[in-house]
């Protein structure tokens, strides 16, 4: 019976201790055993923390708001008034050439014949030079309706001049076309004429709003 039971017991001694080296974590190659007894991690995402959950994030407001809609109606509203301003600065130009020159008749600008002795070279051009200039006119534009209010000798004066330029001249403007004028119907002698006029101007009989004019006339 003693020897039955010894046996008995070592058995059990032996279950048990396959029992326990069962468990024991097998070692790969390449890892430590430190490593082999770390806990391993599972891949579920950890919960976010208590106070963020308590305070979620405001959520993104969609396109379309009603400050994106201000911002764009005040962007168009800016667009159509700088374009409504360039029309305006650009509304005489615009226009066809028959309605710039019926504008500029309606305006009544003098006419320069080159016969009459009492016409006065320097008022028809002070006189077409404020009309034009109340267009808005270009330079060269300003050249074509002045010649315009030509006639008789002035015209041939004019295309006389113009012929004289040479062949594809670069387009007239109003300086080169007053000056050229000017140096035509008011020469150097008259002009020197009028300042001796001028510097021996005395007011004699005359009133004084005679005297004015003429004092006026003169200076220019």
């Amino acid at each position: 019976m003693p020897s039955t039971r010894k046996q008995t017991i070592s058995r059990r001694l032996d279950t048990a201790a396959g029992e326990g080296t069962s468990q024991v974590p097998q070692v790969r190659a390449g890892q430590s055993e430190a490593q082999s007894e770390m806990p391993s991690h599972t891949s579920s995402t950890p919960s976010p923390p208590e106070d963020i959950r308590r305070h979620p994030a405001p959520p993104v407001p969609p396109s379309g708001t009603p400050d994106q809609d201000m911002r764009s109606a005040l962007q168009l509203l800016t667009s159509l008034v700088a374009a409504q301003a360039q029309r305006q600065n650009t509304g005489a130009a615009e226009k066809p050439v028959s309605t710039r020159v019926r504008d500029f008749i309606n305006l009544d600008p003098p006419v320069f014949t080159g016969s009459d002795p009492k016409e006065d070279p320097q008022t028809f051009i002070d006189q077409v030079y404020r009309t034009l200039r109340v267009m808005h006119v270009s330079d060269t534009e300003a050249v074509e309706l002045a010649s315009y209010r030509l006639r008789d000798l002035a015209v041939l004066w004019y295309d006389s001049w113009e012929r004289s330029r040479g062949p594809n001249p670069p387009p007239t403007v109003w300086k080169e076309f007053s000056e050229a004028f000017l140096r035509h119907y008011l020469p150097v002698e008259i002009r020197r004429a009028r300042a001796d006029k001028f510097l021996n101007l005395r007011q004699g009989n005359m009133s004084v709003r005679e005297y004015n004019m003429q004092f006026d006339s003169l200076a220019r």
